[in-house]
Formats: C-alpha cells, structure tokens, sequence
C-alpha cells in the first residue's frame, strides 16, 4: 500500500508539473501531510513503526520547505478550492486500496 500511495504521488506530481497546476498540487500535499501526520500519531499512541513512516516524514518536511518557498506564487484560493477534490480522490483510492488488500488475503 506504501508503494502504491508514492507511485500515484510520483505521477500526479509529473502530470501536474507539465500541465503547470502547481496549486492542484500543493492541495493534495496538503491532504497528504495531513495523513502523515495521523500516521505519526498512530505511531506514537502504538509505539510501533509505521510502514513508510520515515518517508512520510522526509517528504512532509521537502513539502514544506518547497511551500514557504513558492508562497508568493501559491494561489491559496485555488488550492482550497481543489481540496474537497483531493479529499474525495484520496479517500476513494483508500477504499479502493483496503478493498483490493483484503480481497488478496
């Protein structure tokens, strides 16, 4: 499941690049730290490792970072306008993704 998230990331980020929707990006990053930051505190309240937790963090640190330095290109409106979009889109592939592991086992 870890792989899958970073594989459609990796795409959406490249389709994203070349059509030059940088705020359909940093919507979904937006959504995406959040996850992170559930998987942290999962972590935390199990005291356990969460599969690509270590990623997770790496990349919500680089988004950070890239958004404090592109704040002056970022159209805020835009991006909260993409987010019930991306909120819908992640929790799809989320379900979709729990349907296809637990159909597997």
């Amino acid at each position: 499941m870890v792989l899958e998230e970073y594989l459609v990331l990796l795409i959406i980020a490249v389709i994203c690049y070349k059509k030059q929707v940088i705020n359909f990006y940093l919507a979904l990053m937006l959504v995406y730290n959040l996850h992170i930051l559930v998987h942290i505190v999962q972590s935390l309240v199990l005291k356990s490792y969460i599969p690509g937790l270590f990623l997770g963090i790496v990349s919500f640190g680089l988004v950070g970072w890239l958004m404090c330095w592109q704040i002056a290109a970022i159209n805020w409106i835009r991006v909260f306008l993409f987010l019930p979009l991306v909120v819908t889109a992640i929790v799809a592939n989320l379900v979709l993704i729990h349907q296809v592991d637990h159909w597997k086992n």
